[in-house]
């Protein structure tokens, strides 16, 4: 192949490897350098020339920022939720891992280990409901007022004492009112 061609035949290669670009930091680019082929060594010459180009498929997208922290009121609501609901399928292990380091280890100081004691005390509780009426936080520590109900029983507006741990919001204490 003559000469011609073969710098004709290279120019759509180029072309190509031009619209692909090259990645940098998540932009492509194309970079292209003015040739100082010619100039002696000594000699004063341009610097080279260089050409960046941002590829107009390719979106700069700024960094995330981290979702805000989850309104207190909230996670305490859906804790004692997650309670009620555990109460009225007997779900024994979630009530037990919803109560606080500090209960658990009162009960545990009478000797009864948490689902023994959670059996115990609803074994005459039929078809228990709990619905939460309000919700307050100061700082680690919370109330929630709740109303509660379960067959042949009359209802009950009942407080829950909750306390911030290292592994989220727990039932301290319950008290009836």
């Amino acid at each position: 192949m003559p000469r011609a061609s073969l710098a004709l035949a290279a120019v759509p290669l180029c072309v190509a490897l031009a619209a692909c670009g090259s990645s940098s930091h998540g932009k492509a680019t194309t970079t292209t350098k003015a040739s100082t082929k010619g100039h002696a060594s000594g000699d004063a010459h341009p610097a080279p020339k260089v050409h960046t180009t941002t590829h107009p498929a390719v979106k700069h997208v700024a960094p995330r920022k981290p979702p805000p922290p989850p309104n207190p009121v909230v996670v305490v609501r859906a804790t004692v939720e997650r309670y009620g609901q555990a109460v009225a399928s007997r779900d024994y292990k979630t009530i037990c891992a919803l109560l606080s380091s500090t209960l658990l280890a009162h009960m545990a100081d009478v000797g009864l280990p948490c689902e023994t004691a959670q059996k115990q005390a609803l074994s005459d509780v039929i078809d228990p409901h709990l619905s939460v009426q309000s919700v307050s936080v100061h700082g680690a520590k919370a109330s929630a007022r709740v109303y509660t109900t379960a067959f042949a029983q009359a209802p009950s507006n009942t407080t829950l004492e909750l306390e911030l741990e290292s592994s989220g919001w727990k039932i301290a204490s319950l008290a009836a009112s």
